[in-house]
């Protein structure tokens, strides 16, 4: 037979921490708190249509005037100009007479030096970016020089 429940004892000193276990599994997300206090108000800002402002809009090249009729004078030199506005900036290609070295492209310019006769025509220039493309044709006359006292052929 057993005896009654005695008196507990005092409680003894602690005893040594065991090793972590693996952390348990992640908990739910908390709830938001109150919104925050409203900051200051911005400044209105500029309104711009720039070309070098941060929000320009995309466009299409444009050439304000496609063909453009010029009497050059032989001997001078000239510099032709595409023209094209457009965002992003258009690639700016020309098409002349090969193998001509009086014809330089310097940027999106063409130049040509000691005019002749000879360049009497059409010199083309296309403007590309990637929304689309536009021409610009240059008619060029170049009146050969009539020497005084002299008459001319066929009249």
């Amino acid at each position: 037979q057993r005896g009654g429940d005695g008196i507990n004892g005092q409680k003894g000193d602690p005893g040594q921490t065991g090793y972590s276990g693996p952390p348990g599994p992640k908990g739910m997300p908390g709830y938001m708190g109150p919104p925050g206090r409203t900051g200051q108000k911005g400044d209105s800002g500029q309104w711009s249509t720039g070309m070098d402002s941060c929000c320009t809009a995309l466009s299409v090249p444009n050439i304000a005037v496609p063909i453009e009729q010029t009497t050059l004078r032989p001997g001078e030199t000239t510099t032709l100009s595409c023209g094209a506005q457009s965002y992003p900036p258009a690639m700016v290609t020309w098409e002349y007479p090969l193998n001509d070295p009086r014809y330089t492209v310097q940027g999106d310019n063409l130049v040509i030096t000691n005019i002749q006769s000879s360049d009497s025509g059409k010199v083309n220039c296309t403007a590309t970016n990637i929304l689309g493309s536009t021409h610009k044709t240059y008619v060029i006359s170049v009146p050969e020089h009539l020497v005084l006292g002299e008459t001319p052929q066929n009249v």
